[in-house]
């Protein structure tokens, strides 16, 4: 038996250490005040007026740079963590989404998208938060939106189904996030009522070059026309994309062409400045 350590094994031993060195730092980041949410604005690209916001989780542990969500949020959900910080980021994004509302930042129709993980969704007391969240800052149910991805939905078809209801018996709106990814989303958009439909990034990076792209993302929004759902567009990063777009009758955009995730105290200054699509005034937008 060769007892030397291979470069693979040795790379799965750095690999592990490096895990645990980040489940132990994710224990204490709660107590610490070391996450935060960023919101990406979701942008009408019919009149160029913002839609709402997508809340997105940050972790910056003290003395280092940030972490990507790729590698702490499988921890959080690995380690069971993932529903303490869930109900962190329920009651953090609608402090946040009162204040705007509040100060009229934002428009009545406007709506704030919080990520759900399929964990949060099948163990932890969703429901719960979201009614007390809801009570605490008097929000208008309609203007939250929960975005669930397929996982979320199929892990327990019984659990999903009631969990869905109670949801939906609240006021508030369900999103079926990264459209087109899994393997079965055609099947629970038909079992379950969504709201929203966000199609995945990767169907975008290449309409311009790619047909099968291009007729993948036109199918799709027309099938949310048919099924009479909002649509929401990941990843839109240049104006040839935009402009795709607006010719397939998408709704909604989102993607650093409008802007990058941007801090909670960003945001007042972002709504007061915004000036539309391209610089073009929101009232010309909506006469175009």
């Amino acid at each position: 038996m060769n007892l030397i350590p291979t470069r693979t094994n040795l790379d799965k031993m750095a690999t592990s250490a490096t895990t645990i060195q980040l489940e132990a730092k994710l224990e204490q980041a709660l107590e610490r005040n070391e996450f935060r949410l960023e919101y990406q604005p979701q942008i009408d690209i019919d009149n160029g007026a913002v839609a709402g916001f997508e809340a997105l989780l940050r972790w910056q542990p003290k003395g280092a740079h940030d972490v990507s969500p790729w590698e702490f949020i499988p921890l959080l959900e690995s380690s069971g963590l993932i529903n303490r910080v869930g109900a962190w980021i329920i009651d953090t994004a609608c402090a946040h989404w009162r204040e705007w509302t509040e100060r009229r930042l934002v428009s009545p129709e406007a709506r704030l998208g919080i990520n759900v993980s399929a964990c949060q969704f099948a163990e932890g007391n969703l429901v719960q938060l979201l009614e007390e969240a809801l009570r605490k800052y008097n929000l208008d149910p309609a203007s939250i939106e929960i975005e669930l991805t397929e996982s979320a939905v199929m892990l327990d078809t019984h659990r999903t189904r009631k969990a869905l209801r109670q949801i939906r018996r609240l006021g508030i709106g369900l999103s079926m996030d990264d459209f087109g990814t899994g393997y079965a989303t055609m099947a629970y958009l038909r079992r379950f009522r969504f709201d929203t439909l966000k199609i995945d990034r990767s169907f975008i990076q290449r309409i311009r070059t790619k047909k099968k792209d291009l007729a993948i993302a036109m199918s799709m929004i027309q099938l949310a026309h048919i099924l009479e759902l909002r649509t929401v567009v990941e990843g839109v990063e240049t104006p040839e994309q935009l402009a795709s777009l607006r010719r397939m009758g998408c709704g909604v955009a989102q993607g650093h062409y409008f802007a990058r995730p941007l801090p909670a105290g960003d945001i007042p200054d972002f709504l007061r400045d915004w000036r539309g699509i391209d610089g073009i005034p929101l009232a010309l937008a909506a006469s175009r």
